[in-house]
C-alpha cells in the first residue's frame, strides 16, 4: 500500500508552538483549534481565565470565538495573526486594552462591540478598513492609537458609535472615507483632527457629538452627508471650497453654532441644513449659490440679517420661517417668492 502523502501546503508549527497549544487545551477546557492548529475556533464564554495568549501559529480568530467571555481582561495576540472574525470579542465586558498586530488586514464587523470597559486600542499598520460597528457601545474607550505609516482608508458605518468616553481623535493620513454614523453619539468627543486626504463624511457621521465645538474640514473633502453634524456642539466650522452642496440637515439643531465659513463654489443649501441653529446671527452666502431648500434656516432665532446673492433662483418653503430676529433680507431682483411661505412666523418681514 502506498504511503499517504503529506500536504506540502499544510502549515508547520514548531515544537514550542505545539506545546503552547496543548497547554491551552489543558488549562481551558472546551477551547477549540482547527485541525491544522492555525485557527482559534472557540474559547468558552464561561471560562474563568482573566488573562490569556495565543501562540504564533494562529493566523485567524474565528467569528464569535471569544464572544461574551465576561472574565477576560487581557489577551496577547500573536504576530502571525492576519484575520479577526465578526463578533470575535463581542461582549467581553472586562477587556481593558487591545493591541492588534501589524499583520492583521481584516477585522470583521462588531468584533469588539459591547466591550464596555475597553479603554485603549492600538491599530495595525496594514489594516485598510475599520469595519461597521467594530467598537459600537465601547462606552469607556478613550484612546485610539494609529501608527504613522498605517494604510487605513475607510471607517465604516457606526464603527465608533456610542463610544461615549472618547474625547480625542486624530485620524491618520490616507483616510478617505468616514461612513454613516461612524462617530455618532460620541458625546465626550471635543478634539477632532481630520487628515488632509479625507474625501467623504457620511450621513450622521458626527451627529450628537455634543462636546465638539470647533471643526476645520480639509481642502479636498467633496461630500458632507445628510445630518453629518446634526445636534453636535459645534460653535465654529470652516467648510472647504471643494464642497458644492450643504446636504439636508448637516448642521440642523446645532444650537451653539455661531460662525460658519461657506465655500466659494457652493451651489445649494439643502433642506433643513441650518434649521434650529439658534445662535447663528448672520450668514454670508456666496454668489455661486442658486438654491436654498425648504426650512434651510428655519428656527434660527438669533439670525438678524442675510444677504442673498443675485445667483439665487429658488428658495424653498419655510426657508426662513420662525426667525423672529430677522429684520432685513435683501432679495435678488426678479426673484418671485411667496413671503407668507418663506418667512412664516416673522411678522416684520411679512408686513414689509
Amino acid at each position: 500500500m502506498a504511503k499517504k502523502q503529506k500536504n506540502s501546503r499544510a502549515p508547520r508549527i514548531t515544537p514550542d508552538q505545539f506545546m503552547q497549544l496543548r497547554f491551552l487545551e489543558s488549562r481551558v477546557p472546551g477551547i477549540r483549534f482547527s485541525e491544522d492548529d492555525t485557527v482559534l475556533e472557540y474559547f468558552p464564554a464561561d471560562s474563568d481565565e482573566q488573562e490569556t495568549f495565543l501562540p504564533d501559529c494562529i493566523t485567524t480568530i474565528a467569528a464569535a470565538a471569544f464572544a461574551d467571555c465576561a472574565n477576560l481582561y487581557k489577551i496577547s495576540l500573536p504576530k502571525s495573526l492576519t484575520t479577526i472574525g465578526e463578533e470575535a470579542f463581542r461582549g467581553c465586558r472586562n477587556l481593558r486594552e487591545i493591541v492588534i498586530p501589524d499583520n492583521v488586514t481584516m477585522i470583521g464587523g462588531e468584533a469588539f462591540s459591547g466591550c464596555t470597559t475597553l479603554k485603549k486600542v492600538t491599530f495595525p499598520r496594514n489594516l485598510e478598513t475599520i469595519s461597521s460597528y467594530l467598537f459600537f457601545n465601547c462606552e469607556y474607550l478613550m484612546k485610539l492609537v494609529f501608527p504613522p505609516d498605517c494604510r487605513l482608508t475607510t471607517i465604516e458605518e457606526a464603527a465608533f458609535k456610542c463610544c461615549t468616553s472618547l474625547f480625542r481623535a486624530q485620524l491618520p493620513e490616507g483616510l478617505t472615507t468616514i461612513d454613516n454614523e461612524a462617530f455618532s453619539q460620541c458625546v465626550d468627543l471635543e478634539s477632532l483632527k481630520f487628515p488632509s486626504t479625507l474625501a467623504s463624511i457620511g450621513p450622521g457621521a458626527f451627529s450628537e457629538c455634543s462636546s465638539l465645538k470647533m471643526l476645520e474640514i480639509p481642502d479636498g473633502t467633496t461630500e458632507i452627508g445628510m445630518a453629518a453634524f446634526e445636534e453636535s456642539g459645534l460653535e465654529s466650522v470652516v467648510i472647504p471650497d471643494s464642497v458644492t452642496s450643504i446636504d439636508p440637515g448637516v448642521f440642523s439643531n446645532c444650537a451653539g453654532l455661531k460662525s460658519v465659513k461657506l465655500p466659494r463654489n457652493l451651489e445649494s443649501i439643502e433642506e433643513s441644513a441650518f434649521s434650529g441653529c439658534s445662535s447663528l446671527t448672520s450668514m454670508d452666502i456666496p454668489g455661486s449659490v442658486t438654491r436654498i431648500g425648504p426650512s434651510a434656516f428655519e428656527g434660527c432665532t438669533s439670525l438678524t440679517s442675510i444677504l442673498l446673492p443675485g445667483s439665487i433662483e429658488e428658495i424653498g418653503d419655510s426657508a426662513f420661517s420662525n426667525c423672529p430676529s430677522l429684520e432685513s433680507v435683501r432679495l435678488p431682483e426678479g426673484l418671485e417668492i411667496k413671503k407668507e411661505e418663506i418667512f412664516r412666523g416673522n411678522e416684520k418681514l411679512l408686513k414689509s
